[in-house]
């Protein structure tokens, strides 16, 4: 049985442990596609204890990252600084930078009074689950039209990400906020880019065709970015095992 070293976050302390050969197996059965579910099982099955924040779906997607790049910096065979192409962690990860804030004040426009919220795992889920769900949003544009849905607030109005009925919620406004007049909706874009910008921490975040993804800390400007799938976090033979051994790792 592998140690993990303890993960120290801002919000919560976390014992870890090595994930189950159940666990790993159901790890590489579940599709690429849903990213963020596999970051959930992962990290759901690499906990032991939590101090603070408990739900991972309620961790920043920084935090899950950070967890995830934590198991993998423990448990890989190479050194804890792992490669990424030909980056390294280390290039990415700002552990001297925690979170910080709850919610970003960005001012008026267009009559309503917006505020920011930081982009939470159970979010980033529900945008993964609703791709597809608009005719002609995909990819890119879809994450950033479920970002805005899910973290700019208007007038007070945030969603409830704690309902049963979340995901309604999110494509409903997704779907409002795909109707506006372009201009309105890039203006709404660069106010979502003010608001990654205020609340980065750990890792500083971009929108990609496939999701959620880690920039180059400051320095590494010729670095691409980077993306730590969950599947990475379990060894070739389980994915043999399971005839999934052509998973990618990127």
């Amino acid at each position: 049985m592998l140690n993990i070293p303890v993960l120290r976050t801002a919000r919560f302390i976390a014992e870890m442990k090595e994930i189950s050969m159940l666990n790993a197996i159901k790890l590489a059965n579940m599709s690429e596609h849903f990213t963020e579910q596999q970051n959930t099982l992962l990290i759901n099955s690499v906990i032991e204890h939590v101090d603070g924040l408990e739900n991972p779906l309620l961790w920043t997607v920084q935090e899950r990252m950070f967890c995830i790049g934590h198991y993998l910096a423990a448990t890989q065979d190479e050194d804890p600084d792992f490669a990424i192409g030909d980056a390294h962690y280390s290039d990415y990860l700002m552990g001297e930078k925690g979170y910080h804030s709850d919610s970003l004040d960005l001012g008026e426009y267009s009559e309503d009074q917006w505020t920011a919220i930081p982009l939470l795992g159970v979010m980033a889920e529900t945008i993964e689950r609703l791709e597809g769900e608009i005719e002609g949003i995909e990819k890119r544009t879809h994450w950033y039209l479920g970002c805005m849905a899910c973290q700019l607030v208007p007038n007070g109005n945030a969603l409830d990400y704690t309902s049963p009925d979340y995901d309604n919620q999110v494509l409903e406004r997704m779907v409002i906020l795909s109707q506006m007049p372009e201009s309105s909706f890039l203006h709404l874009m660069g106010l979502l880019t003010q608001a990654h910008q205020h609340f980065s921490h750990l890792f500083n975040i971009a929108i990609t065709d496939v999701g959620i993804a880690a920039l180059p800390r400051e320095g590494g400007a010729n670095l691409p970015y980077a993306r730590f799938p969950a599947h990475t976090a379990i060894t070739v033979l389980s994915k043999q095992l399971c005839g999934k051994s052509q998973l990618s790792g990127t």
